[in-house]
């Protein structure tokens, strides 16, 4: 059985055998290289965060606690920081137009607008829950289609749907809140 296997390799990596490391790389390498190309806008990013997979286990190897198959493992942390690089690249997306913004910023009532727009759109965004805030910005700021974000989240198509229509509905309440506040 593979969860006796990884037991045991666990435990001879724990030991301190090196070849132990060696083996559990390359028998999971493979499988999580797979994951994340199916997940990944390039192959080269897949394989980066393949890689980075792999160090973040080691990294964490002393608290590690082997509680089932270590695959499953591997894909969780595969999985967060394939996210992680998709927001980091939303990031940079954001980045980027504010200093677009800034070098053109003359001081006008509508670039004073637009900044206080960009900075509510902010704010709605983070009183959303993780996933529904996750797949709206792939969306919105990533131009992703709901097939790429299940594929990238890890969730069905249909699952996509349904946050996204939660994450609007939220907005929309938070913005008919605020509304009402202001006309007070």
């Amino acid at each position: 059985m593979a969860g006796d296997n990884d037991f045991f390799l666990i435990s001879q990596m724990r030991r301190g055998d090196r070849d132990a490391f060696d083996r559990f790389v390359r028998k999971y390498y493979d499988r999580v290289l797979h994951y994340c190309r199916r997940r990944c806008a390039s192959p080269e990013m897949a394989e980066d965060l393949t890689e980075e997979t792999f160090l973040h286990f080691f990294e964490g190897f002393a608290g590690y606690h082997h509680l089932g198959k270590a695959l499953n493992y591997l894909y969780t942390i595969a999985g967060n920081l394939i996210v992680n690089e998709a927001l980091r690249r939303k990031e940079m997306l954001t980045d980027d137009i504010g200093t677009v913004a800034e070098m053109g910023q003359g001081g006008s009532a509508a670039d004073i607008d637009e900044t206080q727009d960009k900075l509510f759109v902010e704010e709605l965004l983070r009183t959303l829950p993780e996933g529904e805030r996750k797949v709206l910005e792939l969306s919105v700021f990533r131009g992703l289609t709901i097939r790429e974000i299940a594929k990238l989240v890890g969730i069905s198509e249909s699952g996509v749907k349904y946050r996204m229509k939660k994450a609007k509905e939220s907005l929309l309440q938070t913005m008919q809140e605020r509304d009402r506040r202001q006309m007070k």
